[in-house]
């Protein structure tokens, strides 16, 4: 199937916790999609041994270069959709597809929003942005990060499938129900409440959400 491609994760010197946090939650995706031929690649801060040249960075060569193209105004925020423009624009996506996650400190913003958490690119990949969970205690990090990553790498996963009817339009798709799929337009308030739901419940995701992510890998 098309869909059972690896996973490659990219960072721009993140943190063993929140590499741990990003992992757990892909892999606990993909336990939950019963997706075993799909693997993770945690490749860490990612340079490709020739990136640059006389000091410029060479495209789709390293994690820098990533992190350039979400660098248009030299503000301390990355624009999240170049960044994902320029995953699905990869010349080897073709001969080797994957979908592609980066974890960044830098705090992103996009075109509708002044700041995002994340943001993803069904089928292709997804930013994780760590700079909103700056000053929580590293086990709540863990927490929060682990639920973000969840939730975004979902939407790369295809969920929410656009054909349900329980769904909400607020920057894109998103879950109605009591689900990590929901979308948390208050920031750290509403990650802090679906991150303790889905620890209380033992369930990140509604059964609809679990049936989406299920039917994306068969």
């Amino acid at each position: 199937m098309t869909n059972n491609k690896p996973v490659y994760i990219i960072h721009d010197g993140a943190s063993k916790n929140t590499m741990n946090a990003v992992n757990a939650g892909i892999i606990e995706l993909l336990l939950m999609a019963n997706a075993p031929r799909v693997k993770v690649h945690d490749i860490g801060f990612w340079t490709q041994p020739e990136y640059e040249i006389n000091g410029e960075l060479l495209p789709y060569s390293s994690v820098l270069w990533y992190l350039q193209q979400g660098d248009v105004n030299n503000s301390s925020q990355l624009d999240v959709e170049r960044i994902l423009d320029a995953f699905r624009a990869e010349p080897w996506q073709t001969a080797n597809p994957h979908f592609d996650v980066l974890v960044t400190g830098f705090d992103l913003c996009a075109a509708d929003c002044n700041f995002c958490i994340g943001a993803a690119l069904p089928g292709i990949g997804a930013v994780i942005s760590t700079a909103r969970w700056e000053g929580f205690s590293e086990r709540d990090q863990f927490q929060l990060i682990k639920a973000e990553t969840m939730h975004e790498v979902g939407h790369v996963f295809g969920l929410p499938n656009f054909n349900r009817t329980d769904l909400v339009q607020s920057l894109g798709g998103h879950c109605q129900n009591i689900c990590i799929m929901r979308q948390g337009n208050l920031v750290p308030t509403d990650w802090v409440n679906y991150t303790n739901q889905a620890i209380e419940s033992g369930r990140p995701f509604c059964p609809a959400c679990e049936r989406d992510l299920r039917n994306f890998f068969r």
